[in-house]
């Protein structure tokens, strides 16, 4: 005991910590990305214990692996969200998708599904 109360020292390389009554509650989020939280997650939304992530749009959360992963949703891949079976050739991008017509056919205004010329 000091005298300004009791004292206690942790050592930890990289971590950030939140003293409260009897617990330390390591702050991955003021931490590095890819280090301290993982690298594909947009936002990291501290608690206690742990953390998870916001996903951007585009991606999801997958706790498959219980790291708080965002995963790009592929929105080629039927029942996908953003799905769209008027896209006649689909081609997956990290957070999103293009898309391209058959011949006959013209790209809508907002460039994810195929109407008729």
């Amino acid at each position: 005991m000091t005298t300004f109360g009791p004292l206690c020292i942790l050592l930890v390389r990289r971590k950030h910590y939140n003293r409260s009554a009897f617990s330390a509650d390591i702050i991955e989020c003021a931490g590095k990305r890819g280090d301290d939280f993982h690298q594909n997650c947009y936002e990291c939304i501290n608690e206690n214990p742990g953390y998870r992530c916001k996903c951007r749009s585009g991606f999801r959360e997958d706790n498959s692996n219980n790291e708080d992963n965002c995963i790009d949703i592929n929105e080629c891949e039927v029942g996908e969200e953003g799905y769209d079976s008027d896209c006649h050739n689909c081609n997956n991008t990290k957070g999103s998708h293009t898309c391209s017509c058959n011949r006959g056919y013209k790209l809508s205004s907002n460039g994810k599904w195929c109407i008729g010329q």
